[in-house]
């Protein structure tokens, strides 16, 4: 299940940490657009466990179609304790539901803050 994500609100996540041995992989996130702009994300974190490495964050539309993508969050492989901050931009979307994926897949952890802001608000026109 997706964890709500307000507009400007911070929300604090691990990914890579083990429990009953399994890997946490995946943390999603579900976002309401409230009016048409473009979508402004910000995440920062630090490697906080293995070898020398990074993690992803994808953007979904809610027909599950990849619309943005940032790989190698902090734009190179990071090593134990070092501290990251990376953006993405979504252009032109629409009032709508968004799910942003944060993916790890090595056998590194990290700790990291997510949040989005909505740039160039305007109301929805509607169409013919």
């Amino acid at each position: 299940t997706a964890v709500s994500l307000p507009i400007k609100e911070i929300k604090e996540g691990h990914i890579g940490y083990v429990a009953n041995a399994v890997t946490d992989r995946n943390d999603y996130y579900k976002v309401i657009l409230p009016a048409d702009g473009t979508v402004s994300i910000s995440i920062s974190g630090q490697h906080t466990g293995g070898s020398a490495g990074n993690f992803d964050l994808y953007v979904y539309d809610r027909s599950n179609r990849e619309i943005g993508a940032k790989r190698t969050l902090g734009g190179q492989s990071l090593s134990l304790y070092n501290q990251f901050k990376d953006s993405l931009k979504v252009y032109s979307r629409a009032a709508d539901t968004l799910y942003f994926l944060v993916y790890q897949n090595s056998s590194q952890s990290f700790s990291y803050q997510i949040s989005f802001d909505l740039l160039d608000q305007s109301e929805n026109d509607t169409e013919p």
